[in-house]
C-alpha cells in the first residue's frame, strides 16, 4: 500500500503554511495532533491506506510521531518537501477547517477519547497507534464535513435572503 503522499514532511509543511496564511498559532504538539487526527481520518475514508509513511505511538504527551517529534525538536528542520496533489490538498484543507482553529486543549481532550489512542496508551507508553485501530476506531469527530476548497479557501453555496412576507392587507 503506497501513501498518498511520498513524506510526512510534506503534510507537516502544508500545515504550518496553512497556519501562517491563516494567522493561527501552530505548536509543535499541535501540529502532532493534526497529523494524527489526519492520518486517522484518512485511514478512515480511505480502507485503511495511509496518507503518509507515519507511525503514531502514545506518549504521555499523546500520539506523536517519534521521527517528526525529533527532528523538530530544536525547531524547524531544513528539508526538501513537495507540494501534495490537489486531491490531497483538498482533504488537508478539510482538516484543517474542521480543527486548525481548535485550542489545543480541545484536541487533546477529543484525541483522550479516541479510541485507537486508548487502545494503544492500555498497551503500554510508545505502542503503536496501527493503521487498523485508526480505521476500525476512528475519532469521535472522526469525518470531516463535505465541504469544496478553491486556491485553499473554502467555497460555500450562497443563497439569497428570504424577502419578509407581506400581509394579505397591504
Amino acid at each position: 500500500m503506497k501513501p498518498a503522499v511520498a513524506s510526512s514532511f510534506d503534510v507537516d509543511d502544508w500545515f504550518i503554511r496553512q497556519s501562517k496564511h491563516d494567522r493561527v498559532p501552530l505548536s509543535p504538539l499541535k501540529l502532532h495532533r493534526l497529523m494524527y487526527l489526519a492520518q486517522a481520518a484518512y485511514a478512515k475514508r480511505s480502507a485503511g491506506e495511509a496518507l503518509m509513511p507515519s507511525m503514531f505511538v502514545a506518549n504521555e504527551l499523546g500520539p506523536i510521531e517519534p521521527n517528526l517529534y525529533r527532528a523538530f525538536e530544536h525547531g524547524s528542520p531544513k528539508v526538501a518537501v513537495r507540494d501534495p496533489t490537489e486531491q490531497v490538498r483538498t482533504f488537508l484543507a478539510l482538516i484543517w477547517h474542521q480543527y486548525g482553529e481548535k485550542p489545543i486543549d480541545a484536541l487533546n481532550r477529543m484525541i483522550n477519547q479516541d479510541p485507537a489512542y486508548k487502545q494503544a496508551e492500555a498497551s503500554g507508553m510508545g505502542s503503536e497507534i496501527t493503521l487498523a485501530m485508526m480505521k476500525s476506531g476512528g475519532t469521535p469527530e472522526e469525518q470531516p464535513a463535505a465541504a469544496r476548497f478553491v486556491r485553499g479557501k473554502r467555497v460555500q453555496r450562497w443563497m439569497p435572503p428570504v424577502a419578509p412576507a407581506q400581509s394579505e392587507s397591504g
